[in-house]
């Protein structure tokens, strides 16, 4: 996909903000790749798209094998970080 995160982060016992539910990640069925070049609502501080949307074919491998991206979460504009087991 010529993108190799530097960062992946997963297991987080927590819970989701503004709620009392528990996180996918306490459940360790989500993780989040690079959160400063991957944020909420797609472009990063600079103004560019995130390097996700940047490399799309690093999301379609992980779609292909029953994962959910979060960046298609709120019509498009969700958490770019953020992947987690498909019907969790």
């Amino acid at each position: 996909s010529g993108y190799t995160p530097k960062s992946v982060q997963t297991y987080h016992p927590r819970v989701i903000g503004g709620t009392k539910r528990l996180s996918m990640h306490a459940y360790a069925i989500a993780f989040d790749v690079d959160p400063r070049q991957n944020p909420w609502g797609g472009k990063q501080r600079n103004g560019d798209p995130s390097l996700l949307r940047q490399h799309p074919e690093f999301v379609a491998v992980f779609e292909s094998a029953g994962w959910t991206w979060g960046g298609r979460w709120r019509k498009g504009k969700g958490d770019d970080m953020h992947f987690q087991r498909a019907g969790t």
